[in-house]
């Protein structure tokens, strides 16, 4: 496990992939935080290459089996720093990144007349649901 208290270089790899695209684009890494965007990345065969955590010692059991099930990199950080990476104001309790699987239209099945939507950056997935 790696202990992280100061900005370090792996503070701003992880702080580069939640704020630009073009960093994400070329690690082919995506940051994620929230537990039902995790849950729902854990349902995928993408790979994770971080787990984020701030009090291993109040994790939650599904907390707890991340840590354990994946054998990514694990960072624990100051609690200073996880909340400057969060985005709400109460912080989950693990954040992640993983990466990108590169998919193009070709690689879907699609009907002769698709209709297609394409979100860029939905800021929350009931977002989907007004739409």
């Amino acid at each position: 496990m790696k202990l992280i208290s100061v900005k370090n270089a792996e503070y701003q790899i992880i702080q580069a992939l939640k704020t630009n695209r073009v960093k994400r684009s070329q690690t082919h890494e995506v940051f994620v935080e929230g537990i039902e965007s995790i849950k729902q990345l854990l349902n995928t065969d993408i790979e994770i290459t971080r787990v984020i955590i701030y009090d291993e010692k109040n994790l939650s059991d599904w907390g707890k089996n991340l840590v354990t099930k994946h054998k990514s990199k694990l960072i624990n950080m100051s609690f200073d720093l996880y909340k400057e990476l969060c985005d709400r104001e109460e912080p989950s309790e693990v954040l992640v990144t993983a990466k990108i699987k590169p998919i193009s239209l070709e690689d879907l099945s699609l009907p002769e007349k698709p209709f297609i939507l394409i979100f860029d950056r939905p800021s929350d997935y009931g977002n989907f649901g007004s739409i």
